[in-house]
């Protein structure tokens, strides 16, 4: 066999994982596990991999495992936060007038994104990498405008006094 000892790396990364977090000593076999099936599928469909070094190999072994561990983590994080959603949207009448009008604004932001680039949604979100140009930087204020006049119409201009700023 050419190619990588997946079963020796499999041992490795019990025992990595074993002492890294301790706690989770029950679920480290089935995070191995699909670490391994993601490292394999990656392995054998990209054709460069196949001939990395083991320490490459190893590398993304890890960084797999790691992200399978977060993962196992986020699960019931977000399982919780889609049942407080649940229960708070369960009751309107408990909610007060200012968590009903943020409901209404956060919807119609929503909506207004959702209609726009994925550029135009980056510059607004200020997800893009780097400083921004000047023509950037304008068309950021100009599209805050346009949000601003998008919620002021369908929510009156007192709605978007809330938002503050200029």
């Amino acid at each position: 066999m050419n190619g990588p000892d997946f079963s020796a790396l499999r041992t490795f990364l019990i025992g990595y994982a074993r002492r890294r977090w301790p706690g989770l000593d029950a679920l480290i076999e089935d995070l191995v596990s699909d670490a391994m099936r993601d490292l394999w599928a990656s392995h054998s469909i990209d054709a460069a991999r196949r001939d990395s070094p083991a320490d490459q190999l190893r590398a993304q072994a890890i960084t797999i495992l790691r992200r399978r561990v977060v993962d196992y983590f986020r699960r019931p994080v977000a399982a919780h936060a889609r049942i407080e959603v649940a229960e708070n949207l369960a009751d309107p009448q408990s909610l007060s007038e200012d968590e009903i009008l943020h409901r209404r604004l956060l919807r119609f932001t929503l909506k207004f994104l959702s209609d726009r680039s994925a550029e135009e949604r980056g510059l607004l979100l200020d997800e893009l990498k780097g400083p921004l140009t000047d023509a950037q930087r304008k068309r950021r204020q100009r599209l805050r405008g346009d949000l601003r006049a998008f919620l002021a119409a369908k929510l009156g201009s007192e709605a978007v006094e809330l938002l503050g700023g200029p």
